[in-house]
């Protein structure tokens, strides 16, 4: 698939200016000017639109751009829209771009997203010291990304706002998120998680899209390849299509060949968008997204066929052409379409809207499953919806108000083993939110916040036969600016989920510390989870719809989870030194019995990195190299019988070498896993031993 990508690539080189569209630069006049670096003019002539680029900021590859959300940078109390700043020139046209859609979420930055090294979306999370990777080492499964603690499913992943996962029982697949198109990522803190999202979900991400205007036409190519055929191209390209119209496109072609037997990949993944600037106070943006994409699912090594045979597991488990996998032919096929229609506005002083209307389709066809080609699963599920969120503030206070409504329609169709027992039936799902957010400002370094939210959740399954239910919850936060180098966050909240009539409570304590060479942060967190009734010392079940999402072990939630995190970077001279650690405490479930410890996710995890970066050749070359060191503690997991078991601690290190030549391109190097370290992180699916995986990303300006 991917030998026809360059396709698409040999096309948007041949573009080169558009009609009736000029380009007035005088960058080279303006290097000096006081003027707010975070905006852009757009006049408005006869004929033409002029981009004043002198109210263009720039990024690290000198490209014209609107300024990136960065973790540092300090939000206004409006916090949802961004309004460019310019000196008044006669009729201008100022566009207006997206601002977290929280004023207190932890900021992964554009800069920090294009440092990391990364093979696709859920890696760029590990930059998040809560966030944990449980990964299979295939490219293109499922991996869990565990965050806070919480079990995959109950973290709601959004899209400028809006909640990716069209079904609220399962955890959402990252590989559907196309990585480029992520200018930067939102974690909201653990308070505040259920607040945003069609779902009261206790966890939440918001992933925020590119959106800039270039001086002249902008492509990007970004390629790399990896062991077991493992590769990645990616074409970017945006321009000011005409007059007030800006285009957005990427297309990206992931695939694997084959580590072990049954576990090829392959994926197409298509972000088109079309911006119009109808005014200052008013921006049109539609975007369309499809994925297509096809994963083998062998199920991991099979041990239990090992055993039989009585061999060495250790001989087989990390041999890639001998080890026997659980399924032989079992694979999965993807086909997905979202359109998104949004306006955000400035409709008066001190106010911003922001209006999405929405509508995905995602069908999934699970073949072969246990390798018998008579057994099969298809799902299609339509989801529209619609979601409002207005702000408003004053000099001592804001209010927010998010109110989110979707309607989903679902179809499974199965054909089990069992001759006559067949059987395919639809239902529907509609949910409603209401959320409300009143902040105020005690004094210019204490502000305060109260928020609340309910969902209601309606299905109607067969025979017109209505479940209804409810979910709310409540919380209150705090943020304290010290002074400029210290700032503190603490915050606390409960709800009860959709399932049962507990409250569980969320606590979270984090303090910031920086000076011109150190970066520190320190966060503690508590939760008691709404899995577990402390009365009866029962377990409340979710429950799920399809056949196949029934609830068994490997989805029962930690009871009560408690996390300390640490989060540091520190330079010296050309050295660097940064640092993502976090350790757990906890209870879960064993055979019905509250027990000691967590499941799913490593006591303590720890990420380490030693770098040297310098430029050369009169800035010409700026490089970065270091090494990083993993350590993976014991982690717990559950058997389909509710017992558990305990896999060994682990730790690998890597090798990482990239390089910016004159700010057109960055050609980057890893070798993986050096001392080949035998591990797994799911069993058993072993991780990846040592292997070389190369890459290079060119800017282009036509």
């Amino acid at each position: 698939m991917i030998k026809s990508f360059p396709l698409f690539i040999l096309f948007i080189l041949q573009v080169s200016a558009f009609p009736r569209v000029s380009y007035n630069s005088e960058n080279d006049k303006n290097k000096e000017s006081a003027v707010q670096f975070d905006s852009t003019s757009i006049r408005k002539g006869p004929d033409t639109v002029h981009i004043k680029s002198e109210f263009l900021s720039k990024d690290s590859t000198g490209t014209k751009l609107n300024k990136s959300i960065d973790s540092s940078s300090v939000r206004d109390s409006l916090g949802l829209l961004s309004k460019s700043k310019n000196i008044a020139r006669g009729d201008t046209i100022s566009p207006i771009y997206e601002s977290p859609i929280s004023n207190t979420g932890y900021i992964l930055s554009k800069d920090d997203l294009q440092k990391n090294d990364y093979r696709y979306t859920p890696d760029l999370l590990k930059l998040f010291e809560f966030s944990y990777l449980s990964e299979t080492g295939n490219l293109g499964f499922p991996d869990k990304l565990y965050l806070y603690g919480l079990s995959p499913y109950r973290t709601d992943y959004l899209k400028d706002g809006i909640s990716l996962n069209s079904n609220p029982y399962i955890f959402y697949d990252l590989n559907y998120l196309q990585s480029e198109t992520l200018d930067s990522i939102e974690i909201i803190p653990s308070p505040r998680g259920f607040l945003y999202g069609s779902y009261n979900k206790p966890g939440a991400v918001n992933f925020i899209s590119k959106d800039f205007i270039s001086v002249s036409p902008y492509t990007r190519i970004k390629y790399y390849q990896g062991a077991f055929g493992e590769a990645m191209l990616d074409g970017i390209f945006n321009s000011v299509l005409y007059k007030r119209l800006i285009g957005f496109l990427d297309i990206t072609n992931r695939k694997l060949d084959k580590r072990f037997t049954n576990s090829d990949f392959s994926s197409w993944q298509v972000t088109a968008r079309l911006k119009y600037l109808l005014s200052n106070s008013l921006n049109i943006t539609g975007t369309y997204s499809y994925n297509k994409i096809y994963k083998a699912l062998n199920g991991g090594v099979n041990v239990d066929s090992l055993q039989l045979l009585g061999v060495n597991i250790n001989n087989y488990l990390f041999d890639e052409i001998a080890a026997p996998v659980v399924n032989q032919i079992t694979d999965m096929d993807v086909n997905q379409h979202s359109f998104n229609l949004r306006l955000l506005a400035t409709p008066i002083t001190h106010a911003g809207t922001d209006l999405n209307l929405y509508y995905k389709f995602d069908g999934q066809s699970l073949n072969n499953i246990n390798d018998n080609s008579n057994y099969y699963q298809k799902t299609n599920s339509k989801l529209y919806g619609i979601t409002f969120n207005q702000k408003y503030y004053e000099d001592i206070y804001s209010l927010n108000l998010i109110a989110d409504y979707n309607h989903s329609d679902f179809e499974f169709n199965s054909l089990p083993v069992l001759p006559g027992s067949d059987y395919q039936y639809s239902y529907k799902l509609g949910l409603f939110s209401l959320a409300g957010i009143a902040g105020i400002n005690i004094s210019d370094q204490i502000k305060a916040s109260l928020f609340y939210k309910y969902s209601s959740m309606q299905n109607e399954m067969l025979n017109n036969f209505n479940i209804n239910r409810e979910s709310k919850g409540a919380g209150i936060d705090l943020n304290i600016k010290a002074n400029d180098n210290l700032s503190f966050y603490m915050g606390y909240s409960f709800l009860k989920d959709y399932y049962s009539n507990n409250y569980f409570g969320t606590g979270e304590v984090s303090a910031i510390g920086s000076t011109d060479n150190l970066y520190l942060k320190l966060t503690f967190f508590a939760r008691n989870n709404a899995a577990y009734n402390n009365e009866s010392g029962s377990v409340n079940y979710p429950y799920l719809l399809l056949s196949d999402m029934q609830p068994d072990p490997m989805l029962y939630d930690n009871l009560d989870v408690r996390g300390l995190g640490i989060k540091i970077k520190y330079k010296f001279w050309i050295m660097s030194f940064e640092n993502n650690s976090s350790y757990y405490t906890g209870d879960y479930m064993e055979n019905s019995t509250k027990s000691n410890g967590l499941t799913g996710i490593p006591e303590l995890y720890s990420r380490s990195g030693l770098f040297i970066s310098d430029s050369l050749f009169s800035s010409n070359l700026n490089l970065k190299g270091g090494f990083v060191y993993t350590y993976i503690g014991k982690t717990k997991y559950l058997t389909a019988a509710g017992s558990a078991f305990e896999n060994n601690s682990a730790y690998t290190i890597d090798f990482t070498l990239a390089g910016r030549i004159r700010k057109a391109a960055t050609v980057y190097f890893s070798w993986e896993n050096l001392l080949d370290e035998k591990y797994y992180l799911v069993p058993y699916y072993p991780a990846l031993g040592r292997n070389l995986r190369f890459g290079i990303a060119w800017d282009l300006f036509n």
